[in-house]
């Protein structure tokens, strides 16, 4: 089991209104609306076995690039190629906190998510539940307020190439600890978008289609658990 705590279903009753309201005006409700369970054999054969281009669980194998979770996720890849490492300078963090704890902002070691205003306070802990999947929900960082930038439609980064980066930095971490891998697990649901996205494209469709990759997604989840024991 996985040390990992992570939604595998997004419900909307759980967040504000406000925040659905924004999650609607930015389109990506119908990307979370698409979280409904995962399966932790087929994420660590993921994680094993992805290149940054490519993966391969069980027989199955298919290549995962920027434009194939933007088909996936149904979220353009527009924008900027921004990720968690790239700084920027911009004060414009400013509005969405306190006004009474900015002089106390030292974004190197993060800020408490209570310092940041309703309802961005809300907006970053989905962000960290469903995007980024750390798990540190109190702590906030600056990549996350490049994230509400996006949202707020002040900025536009490619959320495609964020999600790239974040799959290809934890299976290089799974990689280099294989055997040890719980902690660094994560996005789960992500991986399993993917791989039914995928199974749909390569001709799964017609009525039949969802019933036809639940059956494939079987078959490779067999694949993983004896891939596991051997």
């Amino acid at each position: 089991m996985t040390n990992r705590v992570e939604p595998s279903v997004f419900d909307s009753s759980q967040y504000h209104e406000d925040c659905i309201e924004i999650l609607r005006e930015i389109q990506w409700l119908p990307f979370l609306e698409k979280f409904h369970g995962s399966n932790e054999e087929v994420t660590k054969q993921f994680s094993f076995t992805f290149n940054g281009e490519k993966a391969l669980i069980g027989n199955f194998s298919f290549r995962v690039s920027e434009d194939t979770i933007a088909q996936a996720i149904g979220i353009s890849p527009e924008g900027e190629k921004y990720f968690k490492t790239k700084q920027f300078k911009e004060k414009s963090w400013t509005q969405f906190m306190s006004r009474s704890r900015v002089s106390s902002v030292n974004w190197k070691k993060g800020v408490p998510r209570s310092w940041l205003m309703h309802p961005w306070d809300e907006m970053v802990y989905i962000l960290q539940k469903f995007i980024t999947c750390e798990g540190r929900y109190s702590i906030v960082y600056l990549y996350h307020i490049k994230l509400l930038l996006h949202l707020k439609k002040q900025c536009v980064i490619s959320i495609p190439y964020f999600l790239l980066q974040i799959l290809t930095k934890m299976s290089k971490t799974i990689q280099k600890q294989k055997g040890n891998e719980d902690k660094s697990l994560y996005h789960f649901v992500l991986i399993k978008i993917l791989i039914e996205h995928e199974l749909q494209r390569r001709g799964n469709h017609g009525k039949n289609s969802s019933l036809l990759i639940k059956l494939e997604m079987r078959k490779i989840k067999k694949k993983c658990k004896r891939t596991q024991g051997s």
